[in-house]
């Protein structure tokens, strides 16, 4: 039985990490693509943060809806669905290289994107405890990083030798396969399905509001705000940002921006496994169990971005470099922690319910790196719009500090 056990949480994680790395590779095609919009579609600044706002505004709706659907309904079909409507729309989006049409598409693709993680959270959430749970989400996570890190040399070398665009058919072509195969493989652990039933008879108001009476959690929505706002500042812009401002080429631009993604898979290892340690040692403040590391990062994360934003054509590549993967190590490590963070604020039958609330959060302040950061860029030019980030890092450091000393329904065995 154990070992049944044993074998159907790998399997799960196995397919959960392989299709999260789909999901984040049909988001990303859009990041890495910037470059090109701008040179041969002609997209305006302007135009580009419309498409970022766009993304994350149908990414906030469609990640907070599921996180409340998902205490309610099978989560492994919701992921599928999900992955397989992402797959189909970007597919399509280079043929339909109409403005308004556009965003309409990746205002869909946001939507569609939104139930990736969510229903992941509430997979892990059932299948594991706290004291090893931060282990197997970390690693989930670093799919993003490694194809964050990989996706912009295959973008170069498609333009490079062929045609750029055609990135996105076959980033969706091969995500359909891959939904086809979690059909086969994937199914819905024993644990979340008898809680999903527990679920369904209470009403959805009555979850919200036993879910929002921490104190705890509302913290840790305004730490995830603040730190999407600087996360998304820099991963959704960092290849418009290095070939403009720091004048360098497309491959070492790519180059710099991948060398972040390498810092993320590092810190965000780092982060899961460090925490799970210090709660197995039982060496952590009970009211928000892994909020040493996140006050760590945070602290740091005011040096960095201000550094960040100084970058210029004379720095040299080691230490922009350097800072890109410390900056990866330390925002990465606190974006990993933090979702993990709010679904152990709460009662596990309503883990998908607090991380709906927490991804809304991250989502909101992602969308004010889109249209509202361009319009930063073209009043403050691109220092003096990252250096205005320094605001939120400060606000993330004050809401993470003050977590620990509230009371909290979070239960660690």
């Amino acid at each position: 039985m154990a070992a049944d056990t044993s074998r159907k949480k790998f399997v799960t994680s196995s397919v959960l990490f392989v299709t999260w790395i789909a999901f984040y590779a049909l988001r990303k095609s859009l990041v890495f693509t910037k470059v090109y919009m701008q040179n041969d579609w002609a997209y305006s600044k302007q135009d580009l943060g419309t498409i970022v706002s766009a993304f994350f505004f149908g990414y906030a709706i469609g990640k907070f809806a599921s996180g409340l659907l998902v205490d309610h309904v099978n989560p492994v079909r919701l992921h599928l669905m999900a992955l397989f409507a992402s797959s189909c729309i970007t597919i399509v989006f280079p043929y339909l290289n109409v403005s308004f049409v556009s965003v309409l598409l990746v205002f869909s693709l946001g939507l569609t994107s939104g139930p990736g993680w969510a229903t992941i959270a509430k997979i892990l959430g059932q299948l594991y405890e706290p004291k090893e749970k931060g282990s197997v989400w970390s690693l989930i996570s670093l799919g993003s990083n490694l194809i964050s890190a990989a996706l912009p040399f295959l973008i170069n070398l498609l333009a490079t030798s062929f045609i750029w665009w055609f990135t996105f058919p076959i980033i969706g072509l091969i995500s359909l396969a891959l939904t086809v195969f979690g059909m086969f493989s994937l199914s819905l652990p024993e644990q979340s399905a008898s809680v999903s039933v527990k679920s369904e008879i209470m009403p959805l108001m009555h979850v919200v509001s036993v879910v929002l009476r921490s104190r705890v959690l509302w913290c840790v929505c305004g730490y995830s705000f603040a730190l999407n706002i600087i996360r998304s500042c820099i991963t959704e812009w960092s290849l418009v940002y290095f070939t403009e401002h720091v004048n360098q080429g497309a491959s070492l631009a790519a180059a710099t921006a991948g060398i972040y993604q390498v810092g993320g898979i590092v810190g965000s290892a780092f982060a899961g496994f460090q925490s799970d340690w210090l709660i197995r040692k039982g060496w952590y403040p009970r009211g928000c169990p892994r909020s040493p590391l996140l006050i760590t990062f945070a602290l740091v994360n005011v040096l960095l971005i201000w550094l960040y934003g100084s970058l210029s054509y004379t720095t040299s590549q080691h230490w922009s470099l350097s800072l890109c993967f410390v900056l990866g190590f330390v925002m990465e490590g606190g974006s990993t922690m933090s979702g993990m963070t709010a679904i152990e604020t709460t009662d596990k039958r309503f883990s998908g319910t607090a991380h709906a609330f927490s991804s809304l959060s991250s989502q909101m302040g992602s969308l004010l790196a889109g249209l509202p950061f361009g319009i930063l860029l073209n009043n403050l030019g691109w220092t003096g719009a990252y250096h205005a980030v320094i605001f939120p890092a400060g606000l993330m450091l004050v809401l993470i500090s003050v977590a620990p000393l509230l009371k909290s329904e979070t239960k660690v065995e």
